[in-house]
């Protein structure tokens, strides 16, 4: 009987490191996720200030334009780069789609 009942606590105390595991993994998941869409937020308002910063500017609508398209492109590739490593991480995490 003593043999079972050591057998049922092993199997409960590995179950419950799983449990946790999984709960850990989930949790720091969102915050990881969570902080890419900070900096994703904090790269376009720091884009649309550069823009309004270009607008103010006397000088011709073409170069402004210019200007401001450069930084779109500028900033695109860091954008992307944060996007798709969040859309990676909520991708593993379960219940979220």
């Amino acid at each position: 009987m003593c043999e079972i009942e050591s057998i049922y606590h092993i199997s409960s105390i590995i179950l419950n490191i799983i449990i946790i595991g999984g709960l850990v993994w989930f949790i720091s998941g969102l915050f990881k996720a969570h902080g890419y869409e900070i900096k994703i937020i904090e790269l376009y308002k720091e884009l649309e200030l550069k823009i309004d910063n270009e607008k103010e500017r006397r000088a011709p609508m073409e170069i402004i334009n210019l200007r401001t398209k450069h930084l779109k492109e500028e900033y695109k590739p860091k954008i992307e780069n944060l996007e798709r490593k969040r859309r990676f991480i909520l991708d593993k995490l379960p219940f979220i789609k």
